[in-house]
């Protein structure tokens, strides 16, 4: 380590950053995404350890803040993004030696839990050398549209994904997004939630979901001057497959069978749009999993789940609180991941 800059994120580091990105792992993002990321997060600045070879970022480490409901209190957690080495410097304790100062600066934020779905490259350091525990591969349930369709399509296209945006057509009264005080209001009295939970408010959804003319996402709310409940979808595709994820599903206390018929149209929405299929993320033991099950959503079978996207989760202020690990204790859905 002698040879390289060890410090955090410096303004003006992104290309550099993205550039690592996808030397490590293929990905392509642009400057401005990384800088919503990052830079924009209604929850505060986030937390960016480098190595640095001259101008070459070798190795990348960051935590990006999230608010949290965790046990009836508003907390601050930490998502890991993106932990990634060069292949010439792996195998030499250098992205445990940045986790190790990135964890150091949390625990100065009075950050209460890191957490994040770990990828292969740090799945084992992040369990063995970091003291997360693994708590749950990514629970992802289908509800499918057109079974025999999506085993064409899938057994077609082995290497490479198909897809489009949603359908005008098929969506005529879903919006694309706009948040208000009543998502505010929603956000203080929403029902069924496990005991932790991503504060989603109007700052939060307002970051995650930009308001911008080309959107992907459609969302569709029911209520007036208060939401009784709100859902938010995009499309996604893998090798072929076409199919409407459920980003965001919310209800206020009290307004389940509300929350259920706006699931309804999403359903009636995508099977009139064409796809194969709706996708969800919910947890084992968690009410939103047994609302998904009353509607015909199935588990994906754990072999199609890659074993390394898997919830990984530390504890810092209370680490013998085995709440914090029990996967009935998490509400997930796709909208906790990477905001691009």
């Amino acid at each position: 380590m002698a040879p390289l800059d060890v410090g955090p994120y410096r303004p003006g580091e992104e290309g550099a950053i993205l550039d690592c990105l996808a030397a490590c792992f293929g990905l392509v993002r642009d400057v401005e995404t990384w800088r919503h990321v990052y830079l924009e997060n209604p929850a505060g600045a986030p937390i960016v350890v480098l190595a640095r070879e001259g101008a070459t970022v070798v190795c990348h480490e960051s935590l990006v803040p999230k608010r949290l409901v965790a046990f009836g209190e508003s907390v601050l957690g930490a998502d890991s993004l993106w932990a990634m080495t060069r292949i010439a410097w792996r195998r030499q304790g250098l992205g445990q030696s940045l986790a190790l100062r990135a964890r150091t600066m949390a625990i100065e934020r009075d950050v209460r839990v890191i957490y994040g779905f770990s990828n292969e490259q740090v799945i084992r350091r992040v369990v063995r050398g970091q003291g997360r525990q693994a708590v749950h591969r990514l629970p992802v349930l289908v509800r499918m549209l057109q079974p025999l369709s999506a085993f064409r399509a899938w057994w077609r296209s082995p290497s490479t994904g198909m897809g489009g945006d949603l359908s005008e057509a098929a969506w005529t009264d879903w919006t694309r997004p706009v948040f208000d005080a009543r998502h505010d209001a929603l956000a203080r009295d929403l029902g069924d939630l496990p005991p932790i939970a991503l504060t989603r408010d109007r700052a939060y959804l307002a970051w995650r979901y930009p308001s911008v003319p080309n959107s992907r996402y459609r969302q569709r709310q029911l209520g007036g001057d208060r939401l009784d409940a709100a859902i938010m979808v995009r499309v996604g595709w893998e090798r072929g497959l076409r199919a409407v994820l459920v980003m965001e599903w919310l209800w206020r206390r009290g307004c389940t069978r509300a929350a259920l018929g706006l699931l309804r149209d999403a359903i009636a929405r995508a099977r009139a749009d064409g796809v194969h299929a709706v996708v969800a993320l919910a947890m084992p033991g968690t009410p939103q999993r047994a609302l998904l099950r009353r509607l015909a959503f199935l588990p994906l079978p754990g072999f199609l789940v890659p074993a390394h996207l898997m919830l990984t989760v530390e504890p810092l202020a209370d680490p013998g609180d085995l709440r914090w690990t029990a996967p009935a204790s998490w509400y997930l859905t796709f909208g906790d991941g990477d905001a691009v």
